[in-house]
């Protein structure tokens, strides 16, 4: 809704259905801002959050032609976060194993749909080595020190700490 003219108009109509937000307060459920590079803010909405594991769900419009289109797909990011510097959007949730199993993924914008980059799991629960899996390709691994070079730069230094506290 927006006040206009000493009236409220409709920006957009969209149910949400069901709902869930938890613990999540009001004024967290949406955020405004440039999710596509492009300088305009748009509208991000938490529609399903969760605390085991952390994470959450949510919708995004972005404002193009003085109106906002949801972007298809976006939905299906979990815990999007965007990095301005490389105008991609991150994905990161633990998959178990005390935070050592690592689900990241990395997500661009194009039109009004968000489209998979790259998706990787990280392994690290059995000893001294992760197994790394991209894109679902035959899995590989790796001595768990030298984890955080396989997944994406916006992560590794995260990665890299939690790999030598094991």
């Amino acid at each position: 809704m927006r006040r206009s003219f000493g009236r409220w108009d409709t920006l957009m109509k969209e149910r949400i259905c069901p709902a869930r937000q938890g613990a999540l307060f009001m004024d967290d459920a949406y955020t405004f801002s440039d999710w596509n590079g492009d300088g305009i803010p748009d509208l991000k909405v938490i529609k399903d959050q969760w605390e085991m594991h952390t994470g959450e769900i949510s919708d995004l419009w972005t404002y193009q032609d003085n109106r906002f289109i949801k972007v298809k797909g976006f939905d299906k990011i979990i815990s999007a976060q965007y990095d301005k510097k490389t105008r991609l959007i991150y994905s990161y949730m633990s998959t178990g194993c005390a935070d050592m199993s690592m689900y990241f993924g990395v997500f661009k914008i194009t039109g009004s749909e968000a489209r998979p980059v790259k998706q990787l799991n990280c392994d690290c629960c059995n000893g001294d080595s992760c197994t790394i899996t991209i894109n679902g390709l035959q899995p590989y691994n790796v001595p768990i020190g030298q984890a955080y070079k396989h997944v994406p730069a916006y992560f590794a230094e995260g990665v890299k700490e939690k790999c030598l506290m094991k």
